[in-house]
């Protein structure tokens, strides 16, 4: 930490515009190669999954209080299919266009394979307050743990599908942010020790 700050100190003092500012760098053919790769296998996957979950609509027990929900399931499943099947397609097309188009159509891609996993969490708790709705305390837990990992989701999932600019500078601000916490908690520490001694 020291060391940090010294180097901080003996540098020309430059401004936060220039330390925040990311030279852009085009992608290299191999990184777009391997992200369309691993999305087309989310995406498969997920247009997988939502086309079986289709086909075991679930019942539940009492027709008018599942209603809402079973229609709610529908909706959601299908939406997560689509946007899935749009996104696998986008993926196949991209590996056929240049790097640029193709970077473009991976960064679409990653938008729209996030936005089918949130329909799944969706088609999920529909499900399930679909098939348990004679057991509220199971629902419960299941909906708490839903909106716990939704937030969760969210946080994960957007740096996946910010472009590398924007990202590259909320990581320099995080670690400046982080360096000043750290910072002002050893000069608290060093006054808090000398007003001790003073007492």
């Amino acid at each position: 930490m020291m060391t940090l700050s010294i180097l901080q100190y003996a540098a020309p003092p430059v401004p936060l515009s220039d330390n925040l500012r990311i030279q852009a760098q085009p992608p290299s053919k191999e990184e777009v190669s391997a992200k369309i790769n691993s999305l087309i296998v989310v995406a498969t996957v997920v247009t997988g999954a939502t086309f079986t979950a289709s086909v075991d609509v679930p019942d539940g027990d009492s027709e008018k209080e599942t209603k809402k929900w079973r229609y709610a399931f529908v909706i959601c499943d299908t939406i997560a299919m689509n946007m899935a099947l749009i996104a696998a397609m986008t993926l196949c097309w991209a590996q056929q266009v240049d790097i640029n188009t193709a970077s473009l159509a991976a960064w679409a891609a990653s938008c729209l394979v996030g936005g089918s996993l949130f329909m799944l969490c969706f088609a999920f708790l529909a499900a399930v307050l679909t098939e348990f709705n004679k057991y509220p305390t199971f629902q419960s837990i299941v909906v708490i743990i839903e909106a716990l990992s939704i937030p969760f989701l969210s946080v994960v999932l957007v740096p996946l599908v910010m472009p590398s600019r924007i990202k590259h500078m909320l990581l320099r601000l995080f670690y400046m942010a982080v360096f000043l916490v750290c910072y002002i908690v050893e000069n608290f520490g060093k006054g808090f020790a000398l007003l001790r001694q003073k007492k």
